[in-house]
């Protein structure tokens, strides 16, 4: 269980660690012992001075490199306790007659398919030994 304690032996994977929210749940996991895997689209600074941290590249817009990123997080994290999803994708912002379509389908993309996709990949690798909390 992460909690206030250290984790020994306990995996998390963030999917969209580099948002704001992917990273203080990695500082702050990363901190109590947990060992801390995700994606990010964009690489940033705060980011690649999490040490320890394996990340692999996803754009969740792109089908394909939701795929590669799914392979890829097998290999990184092979076993895990927590997985956490945090992208999302605002846009569009209007009616549906005004959007356009494509804007639709790539808010779709981001917001579900990508992410249901790299869920369906990992979860086989879901560490069912532990104990969760409810």
């Amino acid at each position: 269980m992460i909690d206030g304690n250290k984790s020994s032996g306990t995996s998390a994977i963030i999917v969209s660690i580099s948002s704001d929210i992917g990273l203080a749940l990695a500082e702050r996991w990363q901190a109590r012992g947990v060992k801390v895997c995700g994606t990010y689209r964009t690489m940033s600074a705060r980011l690649k001075d999490l040490d320890g941290v394996r990340t692999v590249r996803c754009d969740l817009a792109d089908p394909e490199s939701v795929r590669k990123a799914g392979a890829e997080l097998v290999q990184v994290c092979p076993e895990w306790d927590y997985l956490v999803l945090c992208p999302g994708l605002q846009d569009p912002v209007g009616s549906f007659a005004a959007c356009g379509f494509d804007d639709w389908g790539k808010s779709v993309q981001v917001n579900f398919l990508g992410q249901m996709e790299i869920v369906h990949r990992l979860l086989p690798l879901r560490n069912t030994k532990r104990k969760r909390c409810p």
